[in-house]
């Protein structure tokens, strides 16, 4: 009796079972292309194990697609090689195996479709092309780490992006003559004394840097303020906690998430002593009128010199600075840290690496085209037990489509 109540009680395991695996969603890839042929596997494997469809379901599919996305121009001929080429890629995945590219007229289409679906986020088609393109390397990682690679946040995985072509013969970007790019130090008070350590005519790439014009007492009571007015972070990354604390606060009426890498940061309203610290440093980078202020602050603090950020660029979408010129403005608070500098591409002869010493209330800017041609990071330093705050501001250009300040673009 006792074996048979367990054989009942296997063969009841094994139906619910086998209704799971009836049930379960069967998406094609992680793009949401649609449903899997619903052919029945010849190898007698489960799903996700090698099987073949008939042509006949394959014109099925592709005639469904063409159905669903007119938009895409695509014919059905076009639809089934790309469904084909897609399931031979899942099949290399699931075998370990690297996956395949696509054609930039798969990307094309693949934009135009998400510009039909999607009209509210407002991107062009090239935007929609770069930001598919960088949810597929992410993925890829993703893949990746999960068959033993690493990676987590800012300064994980993220390497040198593949290389543009340059846009105006031996220049990377057109001269800033053209685009009416303003640097902060032409804008500025004449009595502050801005550098530019970085000066890359070619690229449109420009570094500023501002020795601290306030005293120490000032930078003394603004550390403080900052510090203890903070709602600090330090959040999970694939390999941990990020090598230092965080916290992302944005103008009143914003609700951007701050994501980059596998790290999720939820927002902050500017508090008051915010409003009080923009004063001083954006009348230093001639910013008087509050309504030209940035309406984003990423903060960073790092408690020693084991803390620290590899290299990244800032390129979200949220900032646009792979495609326009954008600023950055830092300040630095507390104990000194070096900064540096790499070009993604440095031509021959030219110096890859610059470093700076940012000290307690120092200023510095990323203004142009930085974030596309250029990678930044702050290093370890076992030697340093001082504590320093960083205040990154810049300014949201394309907000999440759930965002208020979004949806009341001026």
């Amino acid at each position: 009796m006792i074996q048979g109540g367990r054989g009942r009680r296997s063969r009841s395991r094994s139906r619910r079972r086998r209704s799971r695996e009836r049930d379960r969603p069967r998406r094609f890839d992680d793009r949401g292309e649609g449903e899997r042929p619903r052919a029945a596997p010849r190898d007698g494997g489960r799903w996700g194990g090698a099987k073949e469809y008939t042509e006949e379901e394959w014109d099925k599919w592709a005639a469904q697609k063409v159905a669903e996305s007119p938009d895409s121009g695509w014919t059905k001929d076009q639809w089934k090689e790309h469904l084909k080429k897609k399931e031979q890629e899942n099949r290399r995945w699931r075998q370990g195996e690297r996956g395949t590219t696509y054609t930039e007229e798969e990307w094309r289409a693949w934009a135009k479709k998400k510009m039909a679906e999607k009209p509210e986020a407002g991107f062009s088609e090239d935007q929609w092309v770069e930001w598919l393109k960088a949810q597929d390397a992410e993925k890829r990682r993703q893949r990746s780490r999960s068959r033993g690679g690493k990676g987590q946040g800012k300064g994980g995985l993220k390497g040198v992006p593949p290389m543009p072509e340059k846009e105006c013969g031996d220049l990377w970007e057109e001269p800033r003559s053209k685009t009416g790019l303003q640097l902060v130090g032409q804008r500025a008070p004449t009595t502050t004394q801005w550098q530019y350590p970085l000066t890359d005519e070619s690229r449109r790439c420009f570094a500023g840097f501002l020795p601290c014009p306030l005293d120490q007492a000032t930078c003394s009571d603004l550390f403080e303020k900052v510090r203890d007015g903070t709602d600090w972070k330090q959040p999970q990354g694939r390999l941990g906690a990020i090598p230092r604390k965080t916290a992302w606060m944005v103008a009143s009426g914003c609700e951007c998430t701050y994501r980059y890498g596998s790290i999720e940061v939820e927002p902050q309203t500017y508090p008051p002593w915010m409003q009080h610290l923009m004063r001083i440093i954006m009348t230093c980078c001639g910013l008087p009128n509050q309504a030209d202020w940035p309406n984003s602050c990423n903060l960073n603090l790092y408690e020693d010199g084991g803390m620290s950020v590899g290299w990244h660029s800032d390129d979200e979408m949220l900032f646009q600075g792979k495609f326009r010129d954008i600023t950055i403005i830092s300040l630095s608070l507390g104990q000194a840290r070096r900064f540096e500098l790499r070009a993604n591409w440095p031509d021959a002869g030219e110096k890859a690496v610059r470093r700076l010493t940012l000290g307690n209330g120092d200023i510095m800017t990323m203004e142009g085209m930085v974030q596309k041609h250029y990678q930044h990071r702050v290093p370890k330093e076992e030697d340093v037990n001082g504590a320093r705050i960083n205040l990154t501001w810049r300014w949201i250009l394309k907000h999440s489509p759930r965002c208020p300040a979004g949806r009341t673009r001026r």
